[in-house]
């Protein structure tokens, strides 16, 4: 008698087998997109190093913290005067000829050259021109923006000096909290109405620098330009932690789209990732350079 030899699966056990790779597949993605993010996360923090070296540098040279000067002061931003220690230097020199000739800040050529070490790869927005709102001009990103301190109207901050043009020249001999307690730049992801983030040049306060404990209402009615998006958002207690896209407010704090906090490179261009469950007092104390506050940071 002649046995049937069986060449195919039974619908049970292909059922089986498809469960079993569903489940694989189940445990294996979330694994690969930790890797991902962990990747992204170093990457960033290699960009901030560089942008803190950069920082450094310019220091060196000019004795001061990075800041506008002249016509285009306030206007255009701190990341224009690094470029050449970003490896950037054919587009910082094409951007001072159009300023030379004044060209208009929101016609350099800045605003359409993207430069990937002003973005945080985890940040959607990174790696494309976004237009803002209500203007509807493109820009290119950053994500890494100066720390004016705890607020813009305290300005007590390593980049204070950034964003009004009206204080005296930030020099590191003027960080008495010590370069390694003072935070220089930090993380912020861009909005789904993006009304600052431009790495080059903006209106508006926001775009190259922030505070981690800001409170837009009370500057409603200020009739200066870059006041301009405080009578349309009101945002009260914006401070570091958590963010999402949809909220319009929290374009203006420190956060990003890591799981639980952001990175900030401090003043001596070290980077620490800074969980979004510090304690506010101990975040408002590495945000400002002559508090004087004993802090313990990672």
């Amino acid at each position: 008698m002649k046995t049937c030899s069986r060449n195919a699966f039974t619908m049970i056990e292909l059922l089986v087998v498809l469960t079993i790779i569903a489940v694989l597949v189940g445990i294996l993605l979330p694994a690969v997109q930790m890797a991902r993010e962990s990747a992204r996360k170093l990457s960033c923090s290699s960009n901030l190093r560089q942008v803190g070296i950069a920082i450094q540098n310019f220091h060196s040279r000019r004795k001061f913290v990075p800041r506008m000067e002249g016509p285009y002061e306030i206007l255009v931003h701190w990341h224009q005067l690094i470029l050449g220690d970003c490896e950037q230097r054919a587009l910082m020199e094409s951007v001072e000829g159009e300023m030379a000739i004044s060209v208009g800040w929101e016609r350099l050529l800045g605003r359409s050259t993207r430069v990937p070490l002003f973005e945080c790869p985890s940040d959607p927005s990174a790696g494309r021109s976004v237009l803002q709102h209500p203007t509807q001009l493109p820009f290119f990103i950053t994500n890494y923006v100066g720390i004016v301190g705890e607020n813009v109207m305290k300005s007590n901050g390593l980049f204070a000096d950034a964003v009004f043009g009206r204080r005296k020249r930030i020099d590191f001999r003027d960080v008495a909290d010590g370069l390694s307690n003072s935070f220089a730049v930090g993380e912020r992801s861009l909005a789904d109405l993006p009304v600052v983030g431009a790495w080059q040049s903006s209106q508006d306060y926001g775009s190259q620098a922030i505070g981690v404990n800001e409170n837009l209402r009370s500057w409603a009615g200020r009739s200066e330009t870059y006041f301009y998006f405080a009578n349309q958002f009101q945002c009260d207690d914006v401070r570091f932690g958590n963010g999402k896209r949809s909220n319009p407010c929290d374009q203006f704090h420190p956060w990003s789209f890591h799981f639980g906090g952001a990175n900030f490179a401090k003043a001596d261009a070290s980077v620490s990732y800074v969980s979004s469950d510090i304690d506010l007092v101990t975040c408002i104390a590495l945000s400002t350079i002559a508090g004087h506050e004993v802090v313990e940071s990672n």
